[in-house]
């Protein structure tokens, strides 16, 4: 899955944007408060309904407030973000400014919705993996402005790691890095590692032997 186009319907400061996105990089300049991060939100909330459809994630949505357009100190009755990827699969998102009658005679009916996407999860992703079928994980690397280093330990106590394999996307469209989950899956490994070992009570390296074999043919490596 590739993205290959934007869309961006009174979404903070762009009225409309239609931004078609390159097959390996899309690089995008401006001066302060061009736009570059709006856009880049954009992208991660509408990613987020992936996120949201998945088990055990939390995915990332529109500000409650913020993101809706605002011209002249009124609001725009709805905001909408959308993306096409490389297979044709399109899908978009909306928020309205409010439920009342006005608002809803100004949102567009003919909206793309998520239905597909979801329909395309269900298939690629949770299918297999509920059958216990390989299947490709979604991945997000997203690296926003919001840079801040939060929720440092303090000690190794405490830790509460989810091992279900969906839960490694919690958070994966935010900005901040909680280093709290980078450190309790290491903690959390480090000590499934020591339990194997010790029920294993093989101290040997068969795989330290062969790289020193193929590194250095014909010569006997000591056990490591």
């Amino acid at each position: 899955m590739i993205l290959r186009h934007l869309s961006l319907e009174l979404f903070r400061g762009f009225e409309a944007l239609e931004l078609p996105l390159g097959r390996r990089l899309t690089l995008l300049m401006g001066e302060n408060g061009a736009g570059k991060t709006s856009v880049l939100d954009a992208m991660a909330v509408a990613l987020g309904e992936i996120q949201s459809h998945l088990p055990q994630v939390k995915g990332r949505g529109f500000r409650k407030t913020g993101d809706i357009h605002q011209s002249a100190g009124k609001l725009a009755p709805y905001t909408r973000v959308g993306l096409t990827v490389s297979d044709g699969l399109q899908w978009d998102r909306m928020r309205w400014r409010d439920k009342s009658r006005t608002t809803v005679k100004q949102v567009p009916l003919s909206t793309v919705g998520t239905r597909a996407l979801r329909k395309h999860l269900d298939q690629t992703v949770l299918d297999p993996f509920n059958e216990g079928q390989p299947f490709v994980m979604p991945v997000f690397a997203y690296y926003g402005v919001g840079r801040a280093l939060l929720d440092v330990p303090l000690s190794r106590k405490g830790f509460d790691v989810d091992e279900q394999p969906f839960a490694a996307l919690s958070g994966a469209l935010e900005a901040d890095s909680r280093f709290r989950t980078a450190f309790a899956w290491f903690y959390a490994k480090e000590n499934e590692e020591l339990r194997l070992k010790n029920e294993s009570k093989d101290f040997e390296r068969p795989w330290a032997n062969e790289i020193f074999d193929r590194a250095i043919p014909d010569t006997v490596a000591a056990t490591v």
